[in-house]
């Protein structure tokens, strides 16, 4: 892309291990991987004192000006409301919230707890990665989360942290 845009800047590529739980047994040594034991010592090297030249400023400028808003890699699966099952899960071990106790809930699985407001807004957040186009309503979350909650308490949570829009039946929320 460099060399397209007229730029003949030489190039030094690297495979970055960033994971500090990575441990790869028998990797070769050679400087075109990094472990993340080594990522300090590589980046001391950057650390001198330098002033951008106008040539960086407008290779950045044209860098910006082609950036791809979406990746033409991208290949997410298919997926419809209807077929996804409703639920919490549970932030450690995955398997879904179903006992409430107070304003709190549980895992059946692994015992972790969590505040029923937390857990409630996560799930909000996921459904909102989810389904970016659909209106955020107390009725959608109520079936989204599918627990023991009224939706006052939805309600509650959802006028705490989004911005009503609408009244009554055609009320929805959006980030504040």
């Amino acid at each position: 892309m460099l060399n397209e845009l007229g730029y003949q800047t030489p190039i030094q590529a690297a495979v970055v291990f960033i994971n500090p739980e990575c441990t790869i047994y028998q990797a070769p040594r050679t400087s075109k991987i990094l472990l993340p034991t080594q990522l300090k010592r590589y980046f001391r090297q950057f650390h001198q004192p330098s002033t951008l030249s106008p040539f960086c400023h407008q290779l950045a400028e044209k860098l910006e000006a082609i950036r791809l808003e979406k990746s033409p890699y991208e290949q997410l699966p298919e997926y419809h409301y209807n077929e996804l099952t409703k639920g919490i899960p549970c932030s450690l071990c995955k398997k879904n919230l179903k006992t409430r106790e107070g304003q709190s809930l549980i895992c059946d699985n692994c015992g972790e707890q969590e505040s029923l407001q937390a857990a409630v807004l996560r799930n909000i957040k996921e459904f909102m990665l989810l389904f970016p186009e659909e209106r955020i309503t107390t009725a959608k979350i109520g079936d989204w989360c599918n627990i023991p909650i009224t939706e006052r308490q939805i309600r509650y949570i959802l006028n705490k942290y989004f911005e009503q829009k609408g009244y009554n039946k055609g009320a929805y929320y959006v980030r504040k």
